[in-house]
């Protein structure tokens, strides 16, 4: 979400370093630094998010994801038939 609000608000945004930073902030998935209490209380604190509201918010990040692999799947296929 907080790569989203950047992106749209900073031209000159970066993805690679917006990474590098979670990263850092929050370690890896294999780290587990923190807990999952600890990010739900963080969540909560920082973005007045609830597990629930996160769940949603992630639900419909997939969905765009999936949205946008479609159209670029769409717009690719039919250049492959084009060269075929």
């Amino acid at each position: 979400m907080c790569g989203l609000l950047a992106k749209n608000n900073f031209q000159d945004f970066n993805w690679d370093v917006f990474k590098e930073r979670f990263v850092s902030d929050f370690g890896k998935v294999e780290e587990k630094r923190y807990s999952l209490e600890q990010l739900l209380e963080f969540a909560y604190r920082k973005f007045g998010k609830t597990k629930e509201d996160l769940v949603v918010l992630n639900e419909l990040s997939w969905q765009r994801r999936r949205e946008y692999a479609a159209r670029v799947n769409a717009s690719v296929n039919p250049q492959m038939k084009a060269e075929n």
